[in-house]
């Protein structure tokens, strides 16, 4: 439970010092957007841009360098603003959905390698699909997962403790 609870993050200091609960958003980010999944000829993949250099520099790679000035995007307070979100993410698709993830990657890639510092923060990459994902050779050299045969279904591959221990001798540590 205690590795679940981590990956809450700020939503507690949000629901603690707001007095509530956040509302769903779904792929909509309080803190900063784009910082989300967008639709591609292939799929999807994740965009975002941190920064107010990162979000000219991913206006620029989408052609519609006009939209930094735009009120809706100017500043990060109004990119966050739910309606300038969904406003936005509409623009991105507009842009994407002829691209593949691939092709998206190669555009930000082409783009970012020309700049430095904060312009060069536009981060994208591919979305797996799960069955391409357990593919990662990757994950199976690094003991995530375990293989055992079972009497009734064959086969099966499980997913391994995250924990990983040398065969050391555990010591308590006593006060």
């Amino acid at each position: 439970a205690e590795a679940v609870m981590m990956f809450a993050d700020y939503n507690i200091t949000w629901m603690h010092t707001g007095g509530k609960a956040r509302e769903r958003v779904g792929n909509f980010d309080p803190a900063v957007f784009p910082y989300t999944y967008i639709r591609c000829r292939d799929g999807h993949t994740f965009m975002a841009a941190y920064n107010d250099e990162a979000f000219e520099s991913l206006m620029e790679i989408i052609g519609r360098p006009e939209l930094v000035r735009d009120p809706r995007f100017s500043t990060p307070g109004s990119r966050v603003r739910l309606t300038n979100e969904r406003a936005l993410l509409s623009i991105l698709e507009e842009w994407s959905g002829n691209l593949t993830a691939d092709e998206i990657l190669r555009a930000v890639e082409e783009h970012t390698s020309r700049k430095s510092g904060p312009g060069a923060a536009v981060v994208t990459g591919r979305v797996n699909r799960p069955l391409e994902t357990l593919a990662e050779a990757h994950w199976t050299e690094r003991g995530c997962f375990h293989r055992a045969e079972d009497p009734a279904y064959g086969k099966l591959l499980l997913a391994a403790p995250p924990w990983k221990l040398r065969a050391r001798t555990v010591r308590l540590l006593r006060e």
